[in-house]
């Protein structure tokens, strides 16, 4: 008897234990989306703040790295609305991209990843029908280690930079060792937030030449609007990763 109370008690424990856990889930999930859904205020005055600091004669000379990444932003959508035709082939059902359109301008006008990070956990369940248990753990780890958009925008800026200095070369092995080196960077991004690309840019200029390490200071008047489209392909590019990773899930229990 003494060893089935124990036994039951335990039980009774876990019980108690799952029960408090899912109530604080709760709890903590209704206080970030009554936060988020005044989003709107902030993404009004960040939105402001970032214009306000873009003044057309400091944008002006950066027309070149401007139009690359424009054209990498391109590709990436491209490639993107592709792989969704793909998938709505599968599960005619599957949410559209453009439900993405507000943790993305959050990120943008933020350029923080926690800030995007709040947008993704409410709109992932309600807009984009995520599963829960999928929505809890893929968007705070792609928070942290899915930095391919700050990724794209730091190797794009590091080469137009290169290519800006007449007595420097750039051949392939160095392109090469550029995305290389941006790409291992992406995995210690997580320590900045705020400031993914310019964490980067730090990397690349200190690790590719002694003559460099100053280098990306060059973009210093354009670094809010950098760092802004870097957070910005990465809550887009994450995303997209985790509906198509909930959509092959779903696909896999509905066989």
């Amino acid at each position: 008897d003494g060893i089935r109370d124990s036994v039951a008690s335990r039980g009774l424990g876990d019980v108690y234990k799952r029960q408090l856990t899912d109530t604080l889930s709760l709890l903590f999930y209704r206080i970030n989306s009554f936060i988020t859904n005044y989003f709107w205020t902030l993404i009004l005055i960040c939105g402001a703040s970032l214009a306000a600091t873009l003044t057309t004669s400091r944008v002006q000379p950066y027309g070149l790295l401007l139009m690359v990444l424009a054209i990498d932003f391109g590709l990436v959508v491209g490639l993107l609305l592709l792989g969704w035709r793909t998938l709505e082939r599968k599960r005619p059902t599957i949410p559209y991209l453009s439900r993405l359109i507000m943790p993305v301008m959050t990120a943008f006008v933020t350029g923080h990843h926690h800030a995007a990070l709040a947008a993704m956990t409410r709109y992932g369940t309600k807009e984009l029908q995520v599963s829960e248990s999928l929505n809890s753990m893929a968007f705070p780890f792609f928070a942290l280690f899915g930095r391919a958009g700050s990724t794209m925008v730091a190797s794009a800026t590091f080469t137009v930079i290169i290519l800006s200095y007449s007595n420097i070369s750039l051949a392939a092995v160095d392109v090469l060792w550029i995305i290389g080196s941006a790409s291992i960077a992406a995995f210690a991004l997580g320590a900045a937030p705020g400031g993914g690309v310019t964490a980067a840019l730090a990397i690349l200029a200190m690790s590719y030449r002694d003559s460099l390490k100053e280098s990306y200071l060059v973009v210093e008047p354009i670094l809010p609007l950098l760092i802004a489209l870097g957070a910005a392909a990465d809550v887009l590019i994450n995303g997209a990763l985790v509906l198509a990773i909930d959509t092959r899930h779903r696909l896999l229990v509905d066989r």
